[in-house]
């Protein structure tokens, strides 16, 4: 993946690796293209729900010329997410000590 130039990943139905290469992708500044399957309606409110998707390109096709006819000028117009600012550490109240 670290030579990639972008991660197209099918989103139709959500599961824990997908999620996490996602993830991975994300922390390693490569371009995330989402695709999805709109007439199946599996895990629709799930993927809505995680705010994090909806801030990178997202494609809906209905079959493989759709997509194929889709993906170049998406992998082109993609970029990585912006950087976020960091936040200093809080301790918080369930912090425990190693003396």
């Amino acid at each position: 993946m670290r030579n990639s130039v972008a991660l197209v990943a099918d989103v139709t139905t959500l599961n824990f690796n997908l999620m996490f290469e996602i993830g991975f992708a994300i922390g390693l500044e490569i371009p995330v293209i989402l695709i999805r399957d709109p007439s199946i309606a599996v895990h629709r409110k799930e993927f809505a729900a995680i705010g994090l998707l909806d801030t990178v390109i997202q494609l809906d096709f209905e079959n493989s010329d759709d997509l194929v006819a889709q993906l170049p000028a998406a992998i082109t117009a993609s970029r990585p997410l912006a950087d976020m600012p960091g936040r200093p550490f809080r301790k918080g109240r369930f912090q425990t000590s190693c003396h």
